[in-house]
């Protein structure tokens, strides 16, 4: 699972995640996949892509905190750049 970019509190989650799945059986791995994709996951054979309807609200809520995140830092190491000019 990538979870690339998420903010530094919420990075944690990502070894655990990985951990979990890569340490579980199947039926431990279908709980993890319903919890985190309620309504599954659906998969294009011709696209080779995944796509998901649906995320758990928790999973939504953590990556808008990073989007927010990732863009308050650009904007911040743009004022950075332009002081420095």
């Amino acid at each position: 699972m990538k979870l690339q970019g998420f903010h530094p509190n919420l990075r944690p989650m990502k070894p655990n995640l990985d951990k979990s799945w890569k340490l579980s059986i199947y039926n431990e791995k279908q709980r993890l996949q319903k919890l985190l994709f309620p309504e599954g996951i659906l998969y294009s054979k011709k696209k080779d892509k995944i796509k998901t309807l649906k995320t758990n609200p928790i999973m939504e809520i953590a990556n808008y905190i990073s989007i927010s995140y990732n863009k308050k830092k650009a904007r911040q190491n743009c004022l950075a750049l332009v002081k420095l000019s």
